[in-house]
Parts: structure tokens; sequence; C-alpha cells
């Protein structure tokens, strides 16, 4: 169980968790405030060998240790029966009946004694002492026919002057504690149902990977085809935030040998080929030799994003070997792997690292084929797109636990679509000048 994310869980539904607490706890306090105090008094009944006309329990007395233990039980039992409650009742009159009675009563016994205790609890006091009297008196009635044993009153009833229950300092705690677990099992109950992966600490607890770049909702690219918006004004911060993400996705990289990324998302629409698309036009500007992959044979999008027109994609001097074509931008050159499909494309990618310093693969998201999987399994690296708002917590891990169950290194996530200052506030810390510190010759083909 992750501590962190069950808490992180419960405050994003604070406003739940303290609705319900106050809702318990304001239904607990009027249950407390308008139930009665009981008042408790009580008479102790012992058992003794019976004497006999001179007063001597000569002929009782042998037999009396084996008559306490096989008959206190059953005695015991008799005080909560009809034997004793019935009279009882019409003791007390109108509106007492047998099962009142019994209500009211309280049968205990002491141990490693002949001792029983008839207590009665009543909202009146006096009441209370008065039925615990009178089952006492019908008691001791009842064990007159015994003639082994005979029973006698040690006290009288008391009229009580304090009550015992209810304990209002310890109910009003348990109250509280009740109020507590409600609201935190209520928040999470509402969060499983209706949360979603919205920020970057939840996407982190989610995933247990890094959030490498956090992207804003971007309203004009909505429902268009994935395109380049990089040195774009009117996407200022979403190129910013493509900077970011960059700087750190290219610090990952620096420790591995061979910098090839394959790039999916946790579920098809959360903006994968978008991303591609314009990391590999920074990359490229910032002078890295750059290979885009589109193994997205259902929906490829990257020979238009990067701006590679028809006429140039078939017997075109464009086009080097192996199908890989020159776009617009310098150092950067995009190719496909068409009909092939993806079972193929493992050796297809594996072939053409020597032709980029990086190698990005837009491929289809991780659900939508088990060849996905398989070629994210093949890749030294897998970066793993996912929009804000389309999936729960549980929903993203499982899709990550997927992944890791299959060796696939998940390097971090890109959270895209943002919404408000939620992404202008994503980044915990100025990055300025972290790409430059990432030089050429660190991503340079051995």
């Amino acid at each position: 169980m992750n501590v962190a994310l069950l808490a992180a869980a419960v405050w994003r539904r604070k406003a739940v968790a303290v609705l319900l607490l106050l809702l318990v706890a304001i239904a607990g306090s009027v249950f407390l405030v308008t139930r009665d105090d009981l008042y408790e008094s009580d008479v102790s009944v012992a058992l003794l060998p019976r004497t006999d006309a001179t007063g001597s329990t000569a002929a009782s007395l042998p037999y009396y240790a084996q008559a306490v233990e096989s008959l206190l039980p059953t005695y015991t039992q008799v005080i909560e029966s009809g034997v004793v409650l019935e009279p009882v009742a019409a003791d007390l009159g109108q509106p007492w009946t047998p099962d009142a009675v019994e209500e009211a009563i309280v049968v205990r016994t002491v141990p490693q004694s002949a001792i029983v205790v008839i207590a009665a609890q009543d909202p009146d006091p006096a009441l209370a002492a008065r039925v615990a009297q009178t089952t006492a008196a019908r008691f001791v009635e009842d064990v007159a026919s015994d003639e082994v044993l005979e029973a006698r009153t040690l006290d009288t009833a008391q009229v009580p002057l304090e009550p015992v229950a209810p304990n209002r300092p310890l109910a009003a705690a348990a109250i509280l504690l009740v109020a507590l677990a409600v609201g935190v099992a209520g928040a999470l109950a509402v969060d499983r149902l209706f949360g979603r992966v919205d920020t970057r600490r939840q996407a982190e607890l989610a995933t247990g990977r890094p959030v490498l770049g956090v992207l804003a909702r971007q309203p004009a690219l909505r429902g268009q085809a994935p395109r380049v918006v990089v040195g774009d004004p009117a996407h200022e911060q979403f190129d910013e935030q493509l900077r970011t993400l960059l700087a750190d996705l290219l610090l990952a990289l620096r420790q591995r040998p061979q910098h090839l990324v394959v790039v999916t998302g946790a579920a098809r629409g959360h903006g994968t080929s978008t991303v591609v698309a314009n990391l590999a036009v920074l990359l490229a500007r910032d002078g890295h030799e750059t290979l885009v992959v589109d193994a997205d044979r259902r929906s490829p999008a990257q020979l238009d994003a990067l701006g590679v027109p028809p006429s140039a994609r078939v017997g075109s001097a464009s086009s080097r070997r192996d199908g890989v074509h020159q776009t617009v931008h310098p150092h950067l050159a995009v190719t496909s792997t068409g009909g092939e499909g993806l079972p193929s494309a493992p050796r297809r990618v594996a072939g053409l690292l020597e032709l980029a310093d990086v190698v990005l693969v837009d491929a289809p998201a991780v659900d939508e084929t088990a060849d996905v999987r398989m070629l994210a399994a093949a890749a030294p690296a897998v970066l793993l797109v996912v929009k804000a708002g389309s999936m729960s917590v549980r929903q993203l891990r499982e899709v990550v636990e997927d992944l890791t169950a299959r060796d696939v290194d998940v390097v971090g996530t890109v959270l895209t679509g943002v919404r408000g200052a939620g992404a202008a506030a994503a980044r915990p810390a100025p990055v300025a000048g972290r790409a430059a510190e990432v030089r050429a010759d660190d991503l340079a083909r051995p």
C-alpha cells in the first residue's frame, strides 16, 4: 500500500473528507446529546447453605459446593426468564412488561463466590433502585424451595446519584474517530470512482517515474492533426514547456549508449505525435542529427507534421536509403515502418541508429496492440505520454506496471493537456540553461 498515494488522494478530495467528517460528527453529537442518562442500582444476593429448624447447616453443607457450582449458572438464567420477570412486571405495574424488565436488568456473578449481583438501569434513578430491589426479592422467593441452597440479600438497592451511561467523553472520542474514518474512506472512494491524474505529483505517485515535462492544454490544436508549433509566438508557453521537457529528456539519455526513445501514449489521443514532432524540431535546431520513426501504422502523422510533401516521399532526391526522408528542418529526417508493421519495427529501428544522434519513435498507444509493448521492450528508453484528466491513478499505475513487467525501461512521463495555472506552476524550479549543459558531443554517434 502506497501511503503517499493514499494521502495525496485524500488531500485532492479534502472537501469530500471534511463534509463527511462534519456530517458524521454532527449526527453523532445529536445522538449523544439527545440520549438520556442511565442510572444503575444493584442488589447483591448470596446463595448460602440452607439451615434447618434448629439453625444448623449440617444437612446441606456436604452438598453446598457442588450445588453452587451446578446451580449458579442456572439461577442467573432463571432471573432473566419469565419465572421471575413476570411477577416483577406485575409488582411494578403499568407500563412494565416482562420484556421491559429484561431489558432493564443486568445479572452478574462475582468470581470465586456464590454471589449474584442484580443490577437495573433506567433514566429515573429511583425507578432503577425499585426494579433492582423488586427483582432481587422475587429471585429470593423463587430459591426458597431449594433444599440445599437459600438466597439472602446482602444489601438494599440505593438510589444512584451519578449516571453510568453514556460515557460522554469516550463516546465523543469514538464519534470523532468514526467521523475521521468515514471522511478518509469517502474521499478515497470518490477519488477512485471519479479521480483523474491532473498534476505532476499525481503522475509521479501513480507511475513511480519522474515527470519530465508538463504541457499546457492547447485549445488551438484540439481536433487538428499534429503539427509543429516551436517558434510560434502564439504558443510561447507551450514552446518553453517543450524545451523544459527536452532538457530533462536529454539528461536522462546521457547515461545510455543508444539514444533511441520510443514515445508512446497511455491511451490513444494523448498527444504523442505532437510531442514527438516538436521535440524532434527542437533537437534539430540544437544541432543534433535527429531521426523520427513513425511507427503508428493506423494513424501516421509525422510526414505531414514535419513538412514532407507527398511528391517528395517516393523517388525523390530528398529520400535517402531505407526510406528516410529529409524534412524542411535541417538535421531532421523522418521515416515510417510503413507496411512492415510493428513486429519487424525493432530490427528496422536498430538499423537506423547509425543515421542519427537521436532517434524518436512515434509509437501507437500501449493499449492498442501487443506489438507496441514488444517494440517498447526492445528500446533502450521509453517516454510515456499521459493526457491530464483522461485516466485514474489506478489505471495509469496499471499501465506502468504492465510495461515494467515486460522489462520496458520507462525513463519518465509527459503530462499533456494540463489546464490553467496547473501547467504554469508545474515546474518546481527554473531550468534555464539546462539544455545547454547537454553538448552535441554527448549525443554523438559512437
